[in-house]
Protein backbone atom coordinates (compact mmCIF):
# COMPACT_ATOMS: atom_id res chain seq x y z
CA UNK A 1 0.00 0.00 0.00
CA UNK A 2 2.92 2.59 0.85
CA UNK A 3 3.94 1.84 -2.86
CA UNK A 4 0.56 3.43 -4.21
CA UNK A 5 0.09 6.60 -1.76
CA UNK A 6 4.52 7.53 -1.93
CA UNK A 7 4.56 8.27 -5.50
CA UNK A 8 6.71 10.69 -6.87
CA UNK A 9 5.27 12.27 -10.12
CA UNK A 10 8.28 13.22 -12.60
CA UNK A 11 7.41 15.49 -15.78
CA UNK A 12 6.73 12.00 -18.22
CA UNK A 13 4.36 10.52 -15.35
CA UNK A 14 2.28 13.82 -15.07
CA UNK A 15 2.27 14.04 -19.09
CA UNK A 16 0.87 10.29 -19.18
CA UNK A 17 -1.76 11.08 -16.81
CA UNK A 18 -2.81 13.70 -18.47
CA UNK A 19 -2.96 12.23 -21.72
CA UNK A 20 -5.10 9.16 -19.89
CA UNK A 21 -7.38 11.59 -18.42
CA UNK A 22 -7.91 13.26 -20.98
CA UNK A 23 -8.56 10.04 -23.33
CA UNK A 24 -11.14 9.18 -20.54
CA UNK A 25 -13.04 12.98 -21.08
CA UNK A 26 -12.87 12.11 -24.61
CA UNK A 27 -14.69 9.18 -24.69
CA UNK A 28 -17.49 11.18 -22.46
CA UNK A 29 -17.71 14.03 -24.72
CA UNK A 30 -18.10 12.14 -27.77
CA UNK A 31 -21.14 9.85 -25.99
CA UNK A 32 -22.04 12.87 -25.16
CA UNK A 33 -22.52 14.38 -28.80
CA UNK A 34 -23.60 10.74 -29.68
CA UNK A 35 -26.59 10.37 -27.54
CA UNK A 36 -29.28 8.33 -28.59
CA UNK A 37 -27.51 7.87 -32.06
CA UNK A 38 -26.30 4.82 -33.11
CA UNK A 39 -23.48 6.62 -35.26
CA UNK A 40 -20.84 4.65 -32.70
CA UNK A 41 -23.19 1.74 -30.84
CA UNK A 42 -22.28 0.96 -27.65
CA UNK A 43 -20.21 3.52 -26.52
CA UNK A 44 -20.93 2.65 -22.65
CA UNK A 45 -20.78 -0.74 -20.65
CA UNK A 46 -23.66 -0.82 -18.44
CA UNK A 47 -22.10 -3.27 -15.59
CA UNK A 48 -22.71 -1.97 -12.70
CA UNK A 49 -25.94 -0.63 -12.74
CA UNK A 50 -28.24 -2.92 -10.74
CA UNK A 51 -29.84 -2.10 -7.80
CA UNK A 52 -28.36 1.50 -7.86
CA UNK A 53 -31.87 3.22 -8.87
CA UNK A 54 -33.11 1.33 -5.42
CA UNK A 55 -30.07 1.80 -4.24
CA UNK A 56 -30.42 5.78 -3.98
CA UNK A 57 -33.37 5.40 -2.86
CA UNK A 58 -32.11 4.23 0.49
CA UNK A 59 -29.67 5.98 0.98
CA UNK A 60 -31.84 9.38 0.55
CA UNK A 61 -33.87 7.22 3.46
CA UNK A 62 -30.44 6.09 5.45
CA UNK A 63 -31.46 2.77 5.39
CA UNK A 64 -28.30 1.17 4.28
CA UNK A 65 -29.26 -2.48 5.62
CA UNK A 66 -31.90 -2.40 2.88
CA UNK A 67 -29.06 -2.37 0.17
CA UNK A 68 -27.07 -4.93 1.74
CA UNK A 69 -30.60 -7.24 2.16
CA UNK A 70 -31.38 -6.32 -1.41
CA UNK A 71 -27.57 -6.79 -3.27
CA UNK A 72 -25.75 -8.69 -1.02
CA UNK A 73 -23.06 -10.01 -3.35
CA UNK A 74 -23.12 -6.64 -4.41
CA UNK A 75 -23.22 -4.65 -1.56
CA UNK A 76 -20.05 -2.46 -2.33
CA UNK A 77 -20.86 -1.60 -5.78
CA UNK A 78 -24.20 -0.67 -4.77
CA UNK A 79 -22.69 1.58 -1.76
CA UNK A 80 -20.54 3.09 -3.84
CA UNK A 81 -22.21 3.83 -7.00
CA UNK A 82 -24.98 5.42 -4.78
CA UNK A 83 -22.48 7.72 -2.87
CA UNK A 84 -21.64 9.21 -6.20
CA UNK A 85 -24.78 9.17 -7.54
CA UNK A 86 -25.87 11.19 -4.71
CA UNK A 87 -23.40 14.33 -5.20
CA UNK A 88 -23.58 14.04 -8.84
CA UNK A 89 -24.43 11.65 -12.06
CA UNK A 90 -21.52 13.45 -13.84
CA UNK A 91 -19.09 12.75 -10.83
CA UNK A 92 -19.03 8.92 -12.44
CA UNK A 93 -16.41 10.11 -15.00
CA UNK A 94 -13.89 11.35 -12.62
CA UNK A 95 -14.65 8.88 -9.53
CA UNK A 96 -13.69 5.95 -12.23
CA UNK A 97 -10.84 7.36 -14.30
CA UNK A 98 -9.38 8.44 -10.95
CA UNK A 99 -9.76 4.47 -10.13
CA UNK A 100 -8.74 3.14 -13.70
CA UNK A 101 -5.17 5.47 -13.09
CA UNK A 102 -4.88 3.85 -9.41
CA UNK A 103 -4.98 0.79 -10.69
CA UNK A 104 -2.62 1.13 -14.12
CA UNK A 105 0.03 3.41 -11.45
CA UNK A 106 0.22 0.01 -9.38
CA UNK A 107 0.36 -2.52 -12.14
CA UNK A 108 3.01 -0.56 -13.58
CA UNK A 109 5.14 0.71 -10.21
CA UNK A 110 4.46 3.90 -11.06
CA UNK A 111 6.48 3.61 -14.61
CA UNK A 112 5.16 6.49 -16.82
CA UNK A 113 5.68 4.46 -20.07
CA UNK A 114 4.63 0.96 -18.68
CA UNK A 115 1.36 2.78 -17.45
CA UNK A 116 0.85 3.99 -20.98
CA UNK A 117 1.39 1.04 -22.41
CA UNK A 118 -0.70 -1.09 -20.30
CA UNK A 119 -3.73 1.94 -20.61
CA UNK A 120 -3.80 1.83 -24.66
CA UNK A 121 -3.94 -1.80 -24.27
CA UNK A 122 -7.00 -1.94 -22.22
CA UNK A 123 -9.44 0.08 -24.04
CA UNK A 124 -12.28 -1.47 -22.75
CA UNK A 125 -12.27 0.13 -18.82
CA UNK A 126 -12.27 3.68 -21.31
CA UNK A 127 -15.78 2.46 -22.22
CA UNK A 128 -16.38 2.00 -18.60
CA UNK A 129 -15.38 4.95 -17.06
CA UNK A 130 -18.72 7.14 -17.85
CA UNK A 131 -21.09 4.74 -15.87
CA UNK A 132 -21.20 2.72 -12.44
CA UNK A 133 -18.91 0.23 -13.32
CA UNK A 134 -18.23 -3.08 -11.52
CA UNK A 135 -15.12 -3.90 -13.68
CA UNK A 136 -13.03 -0.93 -13.08
CA UNK A 137 -13.97 -0.99 -9.28
CA UNK A 138 -12.96 -4.96 -9.10
CA UNK A 139 -10.00 -3.76 -11.16
CA UNK A 140 -8.70 -1.69 -8.75
CA UNK A 141 -8.77 -3.80 -5.99
CA UNK A 142 -7.41 -6.60 -7.82
CA UNK A 143 -4.22 -4.82 -8.67
CA UNK A 144 -3.74 -3.90 -4.98
CA UNK A 145 -4.52 -7.37 -3.84
CA UNK A 146 -2.00 -8.74 -6.57
CA UNK A 147 0.56 -5.68 -5.75
CA UNK A 148 0.49 -6.62 -1.58
CA UNK A 149 0.87 -10.21 -2.81
CA UNK A 150 4.01 -9.88 -4.98
CA UNK A 151 5.83 -7.10 -2.81
CA UNK A 152 9.48 -7.56 -2.30
CA UNK A 153 10.55 -8.26 1.02
CA UNK A 154 8.13 -9.14 4.02
CA UNK A 155 5.10 -11.56 2.96
CA UNK A 156 1.69 -9.85 3.81
CA UNK A 157 0.00 -12.27 6.02
CA UNK A 158 -3.59 -14.30 5.21
CA UNK A 159 -5.58 -12.21 7.03
CA UNK A 160 -4.62 -9.42 4.27
CA UNK A 161 -5.63 -12.03 1.47
CA UNK A 162 -9.38 -12.53 3.01
CA UNK A 163 -9.94 -8.54 3.14
CA UNK A 164 -9.00 -7.94 -0.27
CA UNK A 165 -10.20 -10.93 -1.88
CA UNK A 166 -13.87 -10.18 0.28
CA UNK A 167 -13.59 -6.66 -1.27
CA UNK A 168 -13.71 -7.74 -4.51
CA UNK A 169 -16.55 -10.47 -3.56
CA UNK A 170 -18.91 -7.69 -2.79
CA UNK A 171 -17.84 -6.08 -6.45
CA UNK A 172 -18.11 -8.98 -8.41
CA UNK A 173 -18.67 -11.96 -6.31
CA UNK A 174 -17.65 -14.90 -8.95
CA UNK A 175 -14.31 -12.92 -9.77
CA UNK A 176 -13.91 -12.29 -5.85
CA UNK A 177 -14.23 -16.41 -5.12
CA UNK A 178 -11.86 -17.10 -8.16
CA UNK A 179 -9.58 -15.00 -6.39
CA UNK A 180 -9.97 -15.98 -3.31
CA UNK A 181 -8.82 -19.54 -4.17
CA UNK A 182 -5.94 -18.53 -6.67
CA UNK A 183 -4.59 -16.18 -3.76
CA UNK A 184 -4.45 -18.72 -1.16
CA UNK A 185 -3.19 -21.19 -3.68
CA UNK A 186 0.18 -18.87 -4.43
CA UNK A 187 0.24 -17.67 -1.13
CA UNK A 188 0.61 -21.24 0.95
CA UNK A 189 2.47 -22.52 -2.10
CA UNK A 190 5.29 -20.00 -1.62
CA UNK A 191 5.13 -20.85 1.84
CA UNK A 192 5.44 -24.13 1.89
CA UNK A 193 8.36 -23.35 -1.15
CA UNK A 194 6.60 -25.07 -3.84
CA UNK A 195 7.74 -24.15 -7.57
CA UNK A 196 5.73 -21.96 -9.80
CA UNK A 197 5.41 -24.51 -12.25
CA UNK A 198 4.22 -27.29 -9.55
CA UNK A 199 1.22 -24.33 -9.05
CA UNK A 200 -0.02 -24.62 -12.30
CA UNK A 201 0.47 -28.05 -12.26
CA UNK A 202 -1.66 -28.10 -9.04
CA UNK A 203 -4.38 -25.91 -10.37
CA UNK A 204 -4.62 -27.45 -14.00
CA UNK A 205 -5.16 -30.76 -11.38
CA UNK A 206 -7.53 -29.59 -9.27
CA UNK A 207 -10.02 -27.97 -12.35
CA UNK A 208 -10.06 -31.73 -14.19
CA UNK A 209 -11.14 -33.24 -10.68
CA UNK A 210 -13.59 -29.95 -10.58
CA UNK A 211 -14.84 -30.85 -13.67
CA UNK A 212 -16.72 -33.96 -12.82
CA UNK A 213 -17.78 -32.94 -9.34
CA UNK A 214 -18.90 -29.34 -10.13
CA UNK A 215 -22.73 -30.42 -11.33
CA UNK A 216 -23.34 -31.26 -8.37
CA UNK A 217 -21.97 -28.25 -6.22
CA UNK A 218 -23.70 -25.53 -8.73
CA UNK A 219 -26.55 -25.55 -7.59
CA UNK A 220 -26.06 -26.31 -3.45
CA UNK A 221 -24.13 -22.85 -3.55
CA UNK A 222 -26.50 -19.85 -4.69
CA UNK A 223 -23.82 -17.34 -6.12
CA UNK A 224 -22.33 -20.15 -8.45
CA UNK A 225 -25.85 -21.11 -9.25
CA UNK A 226 -26.80 -17.53 -9.92
CA UNK A 227 -23.98 -16.70 -11.63
CA UNK A 228 -24.17 -19.72 -14.31
CA UNK A 229 -28.02 -18.84 -14.48
CA UNK A 230 -27.53 -15.17 -15.33
CA UNK A 231 -24.99 -16.52 -18.14
CA UNK A 232 -26.80 -19.16 -19.75
CA UNK A 233 -29.64 -16.06 -20.31
CA UNK A 234 -26.85 -13.86 -22.32
CA UNK A 235 -26.58 -14.66 -26.31
CA UNK A 236 -23.23 -13.63 -26.10
CA UNK A 237 -22.14 -16.34 -23.40
CA UNK A 238 -20.95 -19.76 -24.95
CA UNK A 239 -21.84 -22.95 -22.65
CA UNK A 240 -19.62 -25.58 -22.77
CA UNK A 241 -20.58 -29.49 -21.54
CA UNK A 242 -18.11 -30.17 -18.49
CA UNK A 243 -15.18 -32.79 -18.80
CA UNK A 244 -11.81 -32.14 -19.21
CA UNK A 245 -11.95 -31.80 -22.87
CA UNK A 246 -14.43 -28.93 -21.99
CA UNK A 247 -11.89 -27.17 -19.44
CA UNK A 248 -9.79 -26.79 -21.82
CA UNK A 249 -11.88 -25.55 -24.85
CA UNK A 250 -13.25 -22.72 -22.42
CA UNK A 251 -9.74 -22.17 -21.45
CA UNK A 252 -8.99 -21.70 -24.83
CA UNK A 253 -12.31 -19.65 -25.30
CA UNK A 254 -11.89 -17.27 -22.65
CA UNK A 255 -8.21 -16.49 -23.54
CA UNK A 256 -8.92 -15.94 -27.46
CA UNK A 257 -12.20 -15.35 -28.32
CA UNK A 258 -12.05 -11.61 -27.46
CA UNK A 259 -9.13 -11.64 -30.43
CA UNK A 260 -10.02 -14.02 -32.24
CA UNK A 261 -13.51 -13.85 -32.67
CA UNK A 262 -14.22 -10.35 -32.91
CA UNK A 263 -17.66 -8.54 -33.62
CA UNK A 264 -17.17 -5.40 -35.18
CA UNK A 265 -20.68 -4.71 -36.13
CA UNK A 266 -24.12 -4.12 -34.36
CA UNK A 267 -27.51 -5.35 -35.79
CA UNK A 268 -27.99 -2.18 -38.39
CA UNK A 269 -24.24 -2.78 -40.37
CA UNK A 270 -22.70 0.56 -37.64
CA UNK A 271 -19.61 0.17 -35.82
CA UNK A 272 -19.86 -1.36 -32.54
CA UNK A 273 -17.36 0.73 -30.78
CA UNK A 274 -17.53 -2.63 -27.93
CA UNK A 275 -16.63 -4.92 -30.26
CA UNK A 276 -13.55 -2.65 -31.50
CA UNK A 277 -12.16 -2.08 -27.56
CA UNK A 278 -13.40 -5.53 -26.95
CA UNK A 279 -10.79 -6.98 -30.04
CA UNK A 280 -7.76 -4.50 -28.53
CA UNK A 281 -8.27 -5.53 -25.52
CA UNK A 282 -8.81 -9.16 -26.60
CA UNK A 283 -5.50 -9.25 -28.30
CA UNK A 284 -3.34 -7.84 -25.10
CA UNK A 285 -5.39 -10.93 -23.03
CA UNK A 286 -3.31 -13.52 -25.88
CA UNK A 287 -0.48 -11.69 -25.55
CA UNK A 288 -0.53 -11.83 -21.29
CA UNK A 289 -1.26 -15.76 -21.46
CA UNK A 290 2.39 -15.72 -23.90
CA UNK A 291 4.32 -13.31 -21.75
CA UNK A 292 3.46 -15.99 -18.21
CA UNK A 293 4.16 -19.30 -20.43
CA UNK A 294 7.48 -17.57 -21.95
CA UNK A 295 8.78 -16.82 -18.49
CA UNK A 296 7.98 -20.36 -16.86
CA UNK A 297 9.65 -22.00 -20.18
CA UNK A 298 12.60 -22.57 -17.35
CA UNK A 299 12.85 -24.01 -13.83
CA UNK A 300 13.06 -21.50 -11.12
CA UNK A 301 11.31 -19.37 -8.54
CA UNK A 302 11.54 -16.30 -9.01
CA UNK A 303 9.16 -13.47 -8.40
CA UNK A 304 8.56 -12.76 -11.70
CA UNK A 305 7.58 -16.67 -12.00
CA UNK A 306 5.55 -16.72 -9.21
CA UNK A 307 3.54 -13.62 -10.82
CA UNK A 308 3.36 -15.99 -14.44
CA UNK A 309 2.07 -18.81 -12.51
CA UNK A 310 -0.62 -16.70 -11.00
CA UNK A 311 -1.69 -15.22 -13.82
CA UNK A 312 -2.17 -18.95 -15.50
CA UNK A 313 -3.93 -20.21 -12.65
CA UNK A 314 -6.52 -17.55 -12.58
CA UNK A 315 -7.19 -18.19 -16.46
CA UNK A 316 -7.47 -21.90 -15.22
CA UNK A 317 -9.77 -20.99 -12.56
CA UNK A 318 -12.39 -18.82 -14.00
CA UNK A 319 -12.36 -21.60 -17.25
CA UNK A 320 -14.03 -23.85 -14.20
CA UNK A 321 -17.35 -21.21 -14.81
CA UNK A 322 -19.57 -23.11 -17.51
CA UNK A 323 -19.47 -20.21 -20.31
CA UNK A 324 -17.18 -18.82 -21.87
CA UNK A 325 -16.76 -14.86 -20.93
CA UNK A 326 -13.09 -13.81 -22.12
CA UNK A 327 -13.51 -10.10 -20.43
CA UNK A 328 -13.69 -11.09 -16.98
CA UNK A 329 -9.85 -12.25 -18.08
CA UNK A 330 -9.04 -9.06 -18.61
CA UNK A 331 -7.34 -7.57 -14.91
CA UNK A 332 -5.17 -10.55 -15.75
CA UNK A 333 -3.28 -8.05 -18.16
CA UNK A 334 -2.22 -5.77 -15.34
CA UNK A 335 0.21 -8.78 -14.41
CA UNK A 336 2.82 -8.86 -17.24
CA UNK A 337 3.24 -5.33 -16.07
CA UNK A 338 4.33 -6.50 -12.44
CA UNK A 339 6.81 -8.22 -13.77
CA UNK A 340 10.26 -6.62 -13.80
CA UNK A 341 12.19 -8.50 -16.60
CA UNK A 342 9.40 -8.56 -19.28
CA UNK A 343 10.33 -5.49 -21.90
CA UNK A 344 8.12 -3.16 -23.00
CA UNK A 345 9.86 -4.22 -27.04
CA UNK A 346 8.67 -7.64 -25.81
CA UNK A 347 5.44 -7.48 -25.60
CA UNK A 348 4.85 -4.55 -28.21
CA UNK A 349 6.52 -7.46 -30.63
CA UNK A 350 3.84 -10.37 -29.32
CA UNK A 351 0.92 -7.64 -30.10
CA UNK A 352 1.51 -7.80 -33.77
CA UNK A 353 2.43 -11.38 -33.70
CA UNK A 354 -1.00 -11.52 -31.87
CA UNK A 355 -2.57 -9.20 -33.88
CA UNK A 356 -1.47 -11.08 -37.40
CA UNK A 357 -2.87 -14.22 -36.20
CA UNK A 358 -5.97 -12.68 -35.08
CA UNK A 359 -6.76 -11.96 -38.89
CA UNK A 360 -6.24 -15.63 -39.95
CA UNK A 361 -7.90 -16.81 -36.80
CA UNK A 362 -10.88 -14.59 -37.76
CA UNK A 363 -10.76 -15.83 -41.19
CA UNK A 364 -11.08 -19.53 -40.31
CA UNK A 365 -13.89 -18.99 -37.67
CA UNK A 366 -15.92 -16.82 -39.93
CA UNK A 367 -16.35 -20.37 -42.08
CA UNK A 368 -18.21 -22.00 -38.72
CA UNK A 369 -21.55 -21.58 -38.40
CA UNK A 370 -22.11 -20.31 -34.78
CA UNK A 371 -19.80 -17.11 -35.33
CA UNK A 372 -20.79 -14.60 -32.89
CA UNK A 373 -24.12 -12.00 -33.16
CA UNK A 374 -23.93 -8.82 -34.36
CA UNK A 375 -23.97 -6.46 -31.01
CA UNK A 376 -27.47 -5.45 -30.07
CA UNK A 377 -28.39 -1.18 -30.16
CA UNK A 378 -29.76 -1.72 -26.62
CA UNK A 379 -26.64 0.51 -25.97
CA UNK A 380 -27.30 2.61 -22.34
CA UNK A 381 -28.06 6.21 -22.77
CA UNK A 382 -26.43 8.95 -21.18
CA UNK A 383 -29.20 11.37 -20.67
CA UNK A 384 -30.66 8.50 -18.66
CA UNK A 385 -27.96 9.05 -16.31
CA UNK A 386 -27.73 12.72 -16.26
CA UNK A 387 -31.97 12.61 -15.62
CA UNK A 388 -31.60 10.66 -12.34
CA UNK A 389 -32.34 12.97 -8.91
Amino acid sequence: MQTLINYRFRRDGLLVLLLQIGCLMAVFVLGLALDNTSTLSNLYVTDGINYLDQAVENVAIGDLWKIANEAPTSVLTALFNAFVLSISPLLFPLANSLLLVIAIRGFSHGNAINGLLLFLMLPYFWLSVTLPSKDILSLTLFSVLALRLMQDGKSIGYSEVLLWSAAIFFVRDGFGLVVLSTSSLLFFGRKLRFSPRTLVIVALVSAFGMEFIKEEILPSIDVLDRTAGIAAMSQYSETIAPGSGGLLLRLFGNITNLAFRPVFLDLNGGISSLGVVFFVSGLSLVVAFICFLDKLRKPGSTRDQYIAAYGLINMIALSLSPYVQGRYCLPLVGLVFLMRDVSNRWITKCFCIVAFLSVLAGIAYRQLPDYPPRYDLTAFSLSRVIDWP
